[in-house]
């Protein structure tokens, strides 16, 4: 589930620190847990994706739809929620009780 989520792992300010400190400065292995890159090489045709961004949210009103596509061409069943707001956990709970429902289900009973 992502909630107003960035493209990839991320770690300090724009990201600077996220090469040094989340993969030790292997670039080998920040590539390997790269979302738009794990879903260009596999499927994953039995698994649901949650995207939801305010649409205040200036930077990731602009990643989510992109991710969202490549989710679909994965074989992910994905699900979109846009609501005013922005990276917020006033704007996490109300995507939260929008997609829980969907989310309660999958987890349930794997539809």
């Amino acid at each position: 589930m992502g909630i107003s989520g960035d493209a990839a792992p991320d770690f300090g300010t724009s990201g600077r620190l996220t090469l040094p400190v989340l993969y030790g400065g292997d670039r080998a292995q920040m590539r390997a847990h790269d979302p738009r890159v794990l879903m260009r090489l596999h499927r994953y045709p039995s698994l649901e994706g949650w995207f939801a961004v305010g649409l205040q949210d200036r930077g990731n009103h602009l990643i989510e739809p992109i991710l969202a596509r490549d989710a679909a061409l994965a074989g992910i069943r994905v699900h979109t929620f846009w609501a005013p707001g922005h990276r917020t956990w006033v704007f996490a709970r109300v995507a939260f009780l929008h997609m829980y429902p969907s989310f309660a289900k999958a987890l349930t009973t794997g539809a």
